[in-house]
């Protein structure tokens, strides 16, 4: 019986060093640990530490966002239709054409007493006598234009001929020719110089409500590409040099409209989306504009739903 008794109390101490244990452990642990806000704090700093680990080994593609134009501002289609009317009258030569739109900003008219808002609206031409700036102003209430266009050249400098270099001060890095390119650069220069308003329209692939208005020159006989370059807009790789925005340099030969006469020639800056992947035209103008054209700047109208 008495062997018992101490059997039982060996048991009894064993437990109560047993627990005597735990409950230094435990205080041991909340020693090492502090109060609860400390404790908040490292989780928070061990949080910070694996996103910064996830960003540097998963950088993320720097993104130029692009500014958005107002492409069907107040009094446009007055606009271009006075300047189309007036280049028909010869004022700037023979072959005179709107090529684009280069958009429209907000003036004050008047004599300082009876001053008003309008907006001047700008664009590219060319004729035979060369590439032309001309602006025409109308009135805040978009149908009355005021007075005629006023027109300077664009002079066609050293940064506007094919074997130059830098072509435009946008450039971010050179783009090789590709069969594709070559070919879009075909397809779009028979829709813009052809007859056919709606199939410059669908290769646009704008706006359904969007219309383009064919040049309506004549027959292409050669397209040629002179010049590419990736563009310091839209979604840009520094580390490659590249980017889904190009420029392009495209000349378009006529074929000639007499037996013994000379094909007419024109040249032009595109603006290429994607041209590494499925490029498309988003706008064109003068040769040295290619890194200034707004996209979808030709627009000649917008359809009523």
């Amino acid at each position: 019986m008495a062997r018992r008794r101490e059997a039982d109390w060996t048991q009894r101490q064993a437990e109560r060093r047993e627990e005597d244990a735990d409950k230094q452990f435990a205080r041991q642990l909340r020693r090492n640990l502090g109060s609860p806000a400390r404790t908040l704090f490292i989780g928070l700093i061990a949080l910070l530490l694996c996103v910064d680990v996830y960003y540097r080994m998963n950088p993320v593609a720097p993104h130029i966002d692009i500014p958005e134009a107002d492409l069907n501002p107040i009094g446009k289609q007055v606009a271009w239709s006075t300047v189309e009317q007036w280049l028909g009258d010869g004022q700037l030569g023979g072959e005179a054409r709107v090529v684009s739109w280069d958009g429209g900003d907000a003036a004050t008219v008047g004599d300082g007493q009876d001053a008003e808002t309008a907006i001047v609206h700008t664009f590219a031409v060319s004729t035979d006598l060369g590439w032309w700036r001309v602006e025409q102003t109308v009135r805040a209430d978009g149908l009355t234009p005021l007075g005629s266009p006023a027109v300077e050249p664009i002079p066609m400098d050293e940064a506007a001929t094919p074997d130059s270099t830098p072509a435009w001060d946008g450039e971010l890095g050179t783009l090789q020719a590709t069969e594709t390119l070559d070919r879009l650069a075909d397809q779009w220069a028979r829709a813009l110089m052809g007859d056919d308003d709606d199939a410059l329209t669908v290769l646009m692939n704008d706006d359904p409500r969007a219309t383009y208005t064919a040049l309506h020159l004549g027959d292409v006989d050669s397209t040629s590409v002179e010049r590419l370059a990736y563009l310091d807009k839209g979604r840009v790789n520094r580390n490659k040099g590249t980017s889904d925005r190009a420029a392009m340099r495209v000349s378009v030969s006529l074929k000639p409209v007499a037996q013994d006469a000379q094909g007419a020639r024109f040249t032009y800056d595109l603006l290429v989306a994607d041209p590494d992947g499925t490029p498309r035209v988003l706008a064109w103008g003068a040769p040295g504009t290619g890194d200034t054209l707004a996209e979808h700047a030709n627009r000649s109208g917008m359809r009523e739903d």
